[in-house]
């Protein structure tokens, strides 16, 4: 139960990061919409996402490059590593 504590607060933490990022421009919008339409073509729909960061979808196939979606993907990849977060050193 204390895992799963810690790693939704981290998970959390890391959203919050991503929103504040995004807002702040480090990424620019214009710059997620490139990469959305690289992945499904230049006739995707692209919409602003909540919280920041860009959806986009062509008819059958849907891309998330929301904030809360960008860093969840970013938690996922750390996948065993995690665990060492709540290790002893």
């Amino acid at each position: 139960m204390v895992r799963a504590e810690i790693y939704a607060e981290l998970r959390n933490a890391v959203r919050e990061g991503v929103r504040r990022a995004l807002a702040e421009g480090a990424v620019p919008q214009a710059r997620l919409a490139e990469a959305a339409r690289a992945v499904l073509g230049t006739g995707a729909q692209v919409t602003a996402a909540g919280g920041g960061g860009v959806t986009a979808e062509v008819p059958g196939r849907r891309v998330d490059l929301s904030a809360d979606a960008l860093a969840d993907r970013a938690l996922s990849r750390l996948g065993a590593r995690a665990e060492t977060l709540w290790e002893a050193p």
